[in-house]
């Protein structure tokens, strides 16, 4: 399930009462947008294009937004404009020719159980990543996401496997709550580090009674998605080139 962003903010304000009156403001919206698992709630287009709401804001609110992406149990928001710098690790924002619009960063390292992957540094930019709010998996380049795979797998051996789910394909029986998850760290440059809680690395499939590895492999592009980033406060600062985290943002 997509989480949902009930409240936008600046400094802990409502903003849901700015005026659209404005003949140069411009609102796009995108219909029957569903998600992997079809309980998506919509878009909001914070891209790096002069259509977005941000850069349509940024003149007035600020250079940069936050946000946290709930769990099923809890609360989020997203926040334009001036933010608390010192509660955050930093990785910069990477230039690519790929696509002007998005969020580069740079993965440099995973962990599982507190061990590196069994792979050279160099298989970590086997594809240019982004960091995006509104994909669900994260996906990995190909060699990366067998490695994690095969990781979570025999830490989880002793429980029953499940059949594979759409691109889902390292699943197991139950619920995440009944298996022992490892802690998986991911790691940026700029050694900003993601500590994965069992919910951000194992999604639950209901309709399958099993819960399965959130990740997949990537086509050309890896992904950052929204389920590794529930819970997490992601800040992103123009101003700077840097994409920041914090863990407990919307526990």
């Amino acid at each position: 399930m997509s989480p949902m962003i009930n409240r936008l903010s600046r400094q802990g304000q409502p903003l849901l009462g700015f005026s659209l009156s404005s003949p140069e403001f411009r609102l796009w919206l995108r219909p029957g947008h569903e998600g992997l698992f079809g309980k998506a709630a919509g878009l909001i287009g914070l891209a790096r294009n002069q259509l977005s709401l941000l850069s349509q804001l940024a003149p007035k609110l600020g250079h940069s937004f936050s946000y946290c992406l709930p769990s099923t149990a809890s609360t989020g928001y997203l926040s334009i404009g001036s933010y608390n710098s010192a509660q955050f690790s930093y990785t910069p924002m990477v230039s690519s020719s790929l696509e002007g619009t998005v969020y580069f960063v740079r993965l440099t390292g995973i962990t599982v159980g507190g061990k590196g992957l069994p792979m050279a540094a160099s298989a970590y930019a086997g594809a240019p990543t982004i960091i995006d709010s509104g994909t669900v998996i994260t996906r990995l380049p190909p060699d990366v996401y067998a490695a994690l795979s095969s990781a979570i797998a025999a830490a989880l051996k002793r429980h029953k496997r499940a059949p594979a789910y759409a691109i889902l394909d390292t699943c197991f029986k139950g619920s995440v709550k009944k298996l022992a998850v490892p802690e998986v760290d991911m790691v940026f440059q700029g050694s900003a580090t993601l500590k994965l809680a069992p919910r951000n690395v194992m999604n639950d499939v209901d309709v399958a009674a099993a819960t399965c590895l959130a990740f997949a492999t990537a086509v050309s592009v890896a992904i950052i998605g929204n389920k590794l980033q529930q819970t997490f406060r992601v800040v992103s600062d123009f101003a700077k080139s840097r994409i920041g985290f914090a863990a407990g943002g919307c526990n």
